[in-house]
């Protein structure tokens, strides 16, 4: 089993990190901006507010503990290949290897379309968890971006309307939000740009270690994403395994063309352009 001794009871700084604002944000929301908002607003805008706070904290985390938890397509150990000149050779661990798998220092093992191995997970980010890393990355954008609308909304009702009765409780709230919000403005700057990034990257078929090399495995822009996301369109925004159809390869037990983790013939579409 994948990270049989990762232990959830043993301390994890950056997944109780973001744990922790994840129960922040819902505390926040659910609790204080939402219901003084609906001092302004109808309820139905208000049960709106909370359904899409719930649902989007939902998503992020389910994504999460994916990305987290999910084998990344470690390449298995004495992987051989059919074809020497189709597989690359990795000097540290002293086998073949698939040509876009790459070895992960941290790990100490080859991933199949290695991206990068990223502290906010524990864990690389590869051909089998990469969905749900973007996922993630999409979902906390837009729970950022939200979270400065709803902030945004509650100023500025209560620049234009009679003052909201704030006993202290809900005076402390208010003053832990603004810390709060402080904490959210440059985790949505640069949220947001590192997913534009991720996904221009994943438009052109192209991981972060590949892009520092020049290759490019481009073989359209919706097969593109269907390498990553699946083959069902109604399933890339859920933080569920992708449906990868394809040839089976017995020795790797990972689709081949499909999800582009370099296992064809070279000249195929899985090869570098």
């Amino acid at each position: 089993m994948w990270r049989k001794n990762y232990s959830p009871f043993q301390f994890h700084g950056m997944p109780c990190f973001v744990y922790s604002l994840a129960t922040i944000y819902l505390y926040f929301h659910l609790t204080y901006t939402v219901p003084a908002l609906a001092y302004y607003r109808s309820r139905n805008w208000a049960m709106a507010m909370r359904v899409l706070v719930v649902l989007n904290v939902f998503l992020a985390m389910m994504s999460y503990i994916k990305a987290v938890f999910s084998d990344p397509g470690a390449v298995p150990p004495k992987w051989n290949s059919s074809t020497k000149q189709k597989a690359a050779f990795c000097k540290t661990c002293d086998e073949y290897k698939p040509h876009r798998a790459h070895h992960c220092s941290t790990c100490q093992r080859c991933v199949l379309r290695y991206d990068h191995h990223c502290d906010w997970i524990e864990n690389c980010v590869g051909a089998r968890n990469h969905k749900f890393f973007l996922l993630f990355l999409f979902y906390v954008c837009v729970g950022a971006v939200h979270h400065l609308y709803l902030t945004a909304c509650l100023f500025m009702m209560m620049q234009r309307n009679p003052p909201l009765p704030m006993p202290g409780f809900f005076m402390l709230n208010f003053v832990l939000l603004c810390m709060f919000t402080l904490l959210i403005v440059p985790l949505t700057i640069f949220g947001c740009g590192f997913l534009a990034y991720a996904t221009y990257l994943t438009s052109i078929n192209q991981t972060t270690v590949e892009s520092e090399t020049g290759l490019c495995y481009d073989v359209g822009l919706i097969t593109n994403y269907r390498q990553v996301f699946g083959s069902s369109a109604w399933q890339w925004l859920l933080p569920i395994d992708p449906h990868l159809a394809g040839p089976h390869i017995p020795s790797v037990g990972y689709s081949a063309d499909p999800i582009g983790v370099g296992l064809s013939e070279p000249g195929s579409s899985d090869a570098p352009v």
